[in-house]
């Protein structure tokens, strides 16, 4: 018994569209480079409003209080149910 495959084509507007498809596509890809890459290239610096108050800014000192932060934390009985192994260098405490 001999099998026939039947190869199957696309309709014909399908296979005419195709190219339009891959046509935009490369489009859509050059346009997003250039607008993501070579158009803020072409910009022209913008100076501040005020370029006399720009350089008369100092750095501010900040103190974050306090200089250490305790973390404190339990594992709850439902996070700790979940693990089903022992670690090797487990060892009671007590």
């Amino acid at each position: 018994m001999m099998n026939a495959t039947t190869n199957y084509r696309f309709p014909r507007k399908a296979r005419a569209l195709r190219p339009v498809f891959g046509l935009a596509a490369a489009f859509a890809a050059a346009a997003t480079l250039g607008l993501a890459v070579v158009a803020p290239t072409l910009v022209e610096r913008a100076e501040p409003a005020h370029a006399g108050l720009a350089h008369a800014a100092t750095p501010t000192e900040v103190a974050i209080l306090p200089g250490t932060i305790e973390v404190v934390a339990t594992r709850t009985r439902s996070a700790a149910a979940t693990v089903h192994y022992v670690p090797a260098s487990f060892g009671p405490r007590g």
